[in-house]
């Protein structure tokens, strides 16, 4: 099974990322003059998605033409959301991909419905400015898999509309969820090195760093950075409002929270 790759954001050490600073500014989309407040680089593309939708359009003849234009729309009607309904920083952190999950749920849909023509090539026009996955990536996915991969992908856009509306709670939990499949992952590939080494004695030096650096993170995630999540989440601590949210946010504390 191919691992779904869009990941949000973590509240955590591992892969935490502040959207703390808005550019206003006024893009004209379907004719229309709309003010948003974004981080400048959500920002950056959502304008990046505006312009090239533009082009494509003055400059459409082709199915996947067409296609294109409303994997962009998809693109830009989710940041147009997250413009409205991002309002702290915790929702601008957990909301970050939202509109490329959007449009990954469109083509994941397409290719379960059996409906892909022009999908790849479309997927290509607009790639550039979206970070999402193309047919290819789910070719030798059963259809099983492509449902659990879809299921995943709404469990995720679910998450974030629930921050939207105010519940940092689900993020974290969300949050512990993510960490705990990057240890299940990580000690998966530690098992196959192990068995490389097994099968190729003479690179037992490099495949022994490897795992060394596997498992020292396996212990920060599972000593550190998950415990860090559920500290916060006993304590009701709301992320970036309280001081203690920083406080947390150095490797260098102890582990033993109560």
């Amino acid at each position: 099974m191919v691992l779904f790759s869009i990941a949000c954001p973590i509240l955590g050490e591992v892969s935490e990322t502040k959207q703390d600073t808005l550019d206003e500014v006024v893009i004209t989309y379907n004719d229309q003059a709309i003010t948003v407040q974004l981080p400048p680089q959500i920002l950056l593309m959502l304008q990046r998605n505006v312009s090239a939708q533009e082009t494509l359009k003055q400059n459409a003849k082709t199915k996947s033409d067409d296609i294109a234009i409303h994997l962009y729309d998809i693109a830009i009607q989710g940041y147009i959301d997250y413009a409205k309904l991002a309002n702290d920083e915790y929702q601008r952190v957990a909301g970050f991909h939202y509109p490329d999950l959007l449009v990954q749920r469109y083509i994941l849909e397409r290719i379960i419905a059996k409906d892909s023509s022009g999908l790849n090539t479309a997927i290509a026009k607009v790639q550039p400015n979206m970070s999402i996955n193309d047919c290819d990536y789910y070719a030798d996915d059963t259809d099983i898999e492509l449902m659990h991969h879809l299921d995943a992908l709404k469990d995720k856009i679910t998450m974030i509309h629930k921050v939207f509306s105010g519940d940092y709670i689900a993020y974290y939990r969300f949050s512990i969820k993510e960490l705990l499949a990057q240890v299940q992952s990580r000690e998966a590939l530690v098992e196959s090195l192990e068995k490389s080494i097994i099968e190729n004695p003479s690179s037992e030096a490099s495949y022994a760093n490897q795992i060394d650096e596997e498992n020292r993170m396996i212990k920060l995630l599972k000593e550190t950075e998950i415990p860090l999540i559920e500290y916060r989440i006993n304590h009701n601590i709301i992320p970036y409002h309280d001081w203690r949210h920083w406080a947390l946010s150095s490797k260098s504390i102890s582990p033993k929270l109560n």
